[in-house]
């Protein structure tokens, strides 16, 4: 939603937002000012925003060590510390800090993950890089948005840090959307990690939504996004470079092929 409303002209409304009540949910924001007048001039409901805007979960917490920990799950892998379906920039902070620094690799899985705003990669990002390094561009018939990974060199707690310099891998599928298909999709053109699992759906677009005369609504992209190596994911989705599909034996099992092959590869074996 903060990148629409933005795009449309209105990043006051944004701002305000960002400095004031920061992961506050559309339906408690009504009272912002100008923010109910922008939903009316584009034609959306509070409903309708509201099922747009991501969801933030809560602070996140560890299960087992960080060197070997899962988020919200109980597997474990030596050396290897595995962030799943991370909501929001806060948690992705804490998750890739200094507590996983000292792994051999890192596994962020973003199956479920519905997207969230896009301006948020270049944060989360910079935990993986040293220099600031494009993943891509997105443009729209007025701008051009460079997502550039800036580089986090201290923590939440202002201590001195350097980004994490293990390998990193990606586990995508069918689910995951939008802003985690780009920051995939990102990070794999940029040569910093390495994806696991299924193609993604291909729906990365920012769009805008306008009533028609008739009363019906018509959802429109306003942008375009082409990854460093020149690849777009609109429409063809993030291609893994190691295709993993769970099997009926290995969900009976109890096991996650893509997950597993995610963690052999982040600890250190071949690809």
């Amino acid at each position: 939603m903060a990148f629409l409303i933005a795009a449309s002209g209105r990043g006051d409304i944004v701002d305000h937002i960002a400095r004031n009540r920061n992961y506050a949910f559309v339906p408690d924001l009504i009272d912002e000012p100008g923010l109910a007048e922008w939903l009316g001039e584009h034609g959306l409901t509070v409903e309708e925003a509201a099922r747009i805007q991501p969801t933030y979960g809560g602070e996140p917490s560890y299960q087992g060590e960080p060197s070997a920990g899962y988020l919200a799950a109980t597997t474990a892998a030596s050396g290897v510390s595995v962030v799943s379906v991370v909501w929001n920039a806060r948690s992705m902070d804490r998750l890739a800090g200094h507590r996983t620094r000292g792994a051999v690799g890192l596994v962020v899985d973003l199956r479920q993950n519905p997207g969230g705003v896009l301006t948020m990669l270049m944060g989360v990002s910079g935990h993986f890089f040293e220099v600031p390094r494009t993943l891509g561009t997105l443009r729209t018939r007025d701008s051009e948005l460079k997502l550039v990974a800036n580089p986090r060199l201290v923590s939440a707690d202002g201590t001195r840090v350097a980004p994490f310099a293990g390998r990193v891998a990606i586990v995508v599928d069918e689910t995951s959307y939008s802003a985690s298909e780009i920051f995939a999709g990102g990070m794999q053109a940029a040569g910093r990690a390495r994806v696991f699992g299924a193609r993604t759906p291909g729906g990365a677009l920012p769009a805008l939504m306008r009533q028609l005369p008739n009363g019906d609504v018509l959802e429109y992209a306003i942008g375009d996004f082409v990854t460093v190596a020149g690849r777009r994911i609109e429409g063809h989705g993030v291609v893994p470079d190691e295709l993993v599909r769970p099997s009926r034996a290995s969900i009976a099992a109890g096991h996650d092929p893509a997950l597993d092959a995610a963690i052999r590869w982040a600890g250190g074996g071949a690809h």
